[in-house]
């Protein structure tokens, strides 16, 4: 006997799940005080891909709660440098994969 475990597949429709790569990992597991690393990873996205201004994140659903200086700060690379690197690389080396992440913000 042996046990068929089916890992990476959702349960309803039996498909394969999106397999996501080691630094898209890194970025979401980061959190710094209040703000996790999708949330830091979001305003990225939409700042270097979207090309929003930090006026206008602030104004969007992801950044309620989040003062102006917070997101510049997001921004710049100096609130959490570690995931600014992390996708600053995965901008270089998988920018689909962000899409994925990203892409319904």
């Amino acid at each position: 006997m042996s046990i068929n475990y089916r890992f990476n597949e959702w349960r309803v429709s039996g498909e394969q799940a999106e397999v996501w790569s080691h630094n898209a990992y890194k970025l979401a597991r980061l959190e710094v005080g209040r703000v996790s690393g999708m949330t830091i990873g979001a305003i990225l996205y939409l700042h270097f891909i979207k090309g929003m201004t930090a006026s206008r994140i602030r104004k969007a659903p992801i950044a309620f709660g989040l003062a102006s200086s917070t997101i510049t700060g997001i921004i710049r690379g100096t609130y959490c440098p570690d995931a600014y690197c992390v996708f600053q690389e995965m901008l270089k080396t998988e920018p689909e994969k962000l899409d994925i992440l990203f892409g319904t913000y």
